[in-house]
């Protein structure tokens, strides 16, 4: 239990550099968004897609009173992911995850246009691939850093013009000094000659599997119309 509130915590703090401001309203959005994401990655890195939590993460969903666009975006990525049809090797995770805290938290002002939100996204899941490499290499995880073009997300990264959008965003000091971590780690990392082997994705935990034969049922009962 401890682990998932330092992890809801340590999102919370994260996802405070995307806001346009600190007001309670907007701490108690930010805190709904990071408790339902923290209890989103129990359910799928830390217990494997077991089914039967995912229907508890819904449960948590409707108690947060989330939108149906909320919901919709959740449980999409929830079913990507089961099928292995996440695009871009995997990076495509964080595009809907930033969504979803737009959504919950009301941060499109703050994030811009759909598509600096989605450059945005894919940013940052390249960073956290980039922190999460020996961890998710460890645990045969996806990570991006793990496929044939290793060297070019970390090109990408480093070229990404983060700074632009620090500038719009006043509350990302603790943001900015976790990705400038990420950075410096890319550069090591571009320096090394060898790539990483590419990542095993036969690789299907009873759980997966048994998510995956229950996921369109799942999706069908759960719908989003703008």
């Amino acid at each position: 239990m401890l682990r998932y509130y330092a992890k809801a915590f340590n999102l919370a703090v994260c996802y405070a550099g995307f806001c346009p401001d600190s007001s309670l309203k907007r701490s108690i959005k930010l805190g709904t968004a990071s408790f339902v994401c923290a209890a989103y990655d129990v359910v799928t890195d830390w217990r494997e897609f077991d089914p039967f939590l995912f229907t508890v993460l819904a449960g948590i969903m409707d108690d947060c009173q989330l939108s149906s666009k909320a919901i919709f975006l959740t449980t999409r990525l929830h079913l990507l992911e089961v099928e292995g049809r996440v695009g871009d090797n995997g990076l495509e995770r964080v595009q809907l995850a930033m969504d979803f805290i737009s959504e919950v938290a009301g941060l499109a002002e703050s994030l811009g246009t759909d598509d600096e939100m989605n450059r945005l996204g894919w940013f940052s899941q390249i960073i956290d691939d980039i922190l999460d490499l020996e961890e998710d290499l460890a645990n045969h995880e996806q990570n991006a850093l793990l496929s044939s073009k290793r060297d070019h997300y970390l090109d990408a990264a480093l070229k990404f013009p983060w700074s632009d959008y620090r500038s719009k965003l006043p509350h990302s000091i603790v943001l900015n000094s976790v990705i400038s971590s990420a950075l410096a780690k890319a550069r090591k990392l571009r320096c090394v000659a060898s790539a990483s082997p590419e990542p095993d994705n036969s690789d299907q935990s009873p759980h997966r599997q048994i998510a995956y034969e229950a996921a369109p049922e799942v999706a069908a009962n759960i719908s989003y119309h703008p």
